[in-house]
């Protein structure tokens, strides 16, 4: 009875920590700090991962300007030479870039689930330099996680828009389908999460030595 209790001690520090992080980074500076930060990081990589395409991520768009969604703009640089070659032909200095744009709900894809890894690590038994090592740690690990998640979806979007930067043949849109599938869902961002834990804060923690001394 007594170790159960100190396990539910475990939990209610586990939800306080996480809501107070959760209220704190729904707030609006902190939101759009976040959300600045991620895409200036971000942006430039993804970018760098596909060379064909123009492609920014950039805030949310008016009526709507959502603090919690990234708006990403692509754009086939191909067609872009194309519609500068066609203008310069009709003597006009107006270019006709017909955009697509994809939304990034980064509450769902990082900032959620960053904040479940934080509260993991700060309920786990070990000291405070470890603690602060791993969410350092865990923090980039799981930010490597989202883009990589990111680069999957443009990636099944290019290979289906009528760009034609990126086709892919049958089997690669297949396997980019599925796997894009499989990250959308939330339980695997979870799973992630604890497998991030695990690395960076688990094993060095000494939760046998809690739990033995709580009988």
């Amino acid at each position: 009875m007594k170790k159960h209790t100190s396990l539910l001690k475990y939990f209610g520090f586990f939800l306080l920590v996480y809501g107070v992080l959760f209220g704190v980074f729904s707030t609006t500076p902190v939101a759009t700090l976040t959300n600045n930060s991620y895409r200036a990081v971000a942006g430039p990589i993804l970018a760098s991962i596909f060379p064909k395409a123009y492609l920014k991520l950039e805030q949310d768009a008016p009526p709507e300007s959502e603090i919690f969604t990234i708006r990403a703009v692509f754009t086939s640089k191909k067609k872009i030479e194309e519609s500068k070659q066609q203008a310069r032909q009709q003597g006009s200095t107006k270019v006709d870039l017909k955009a697509q744009e994809y939304d990034i709900y980064l509450h769902r894809l990082f900032t959620s689930f960053l904040l479940f890894l934080i509260s993991l690590i700060a309920i786990t038994p070990i000291n405070i330099k470890q603690k602060i090592v791993a969410v350092l740690i865990g923090s980039i690990l799981f930010f490597t996680y989202s883009v990589f998640k990111i680069f999957i979806f443009l990636l099944d979007l290019f290979n289906r828009s009528s760009f034609e930067m990126y086709k892919l043949n049958e089997t690669g849109s297949n396997l980019t389908e599925g796997i894009s599938y499989v990250l959308k869902s939330l339980g695997t961002s979870a799973f992630v999460v604890v497998l991030i834990w695990i690395f960076v804060a688990f094993r060095k923690s000494n939760w046998k030595e809690v739990l033995e001394k709580i009988d």
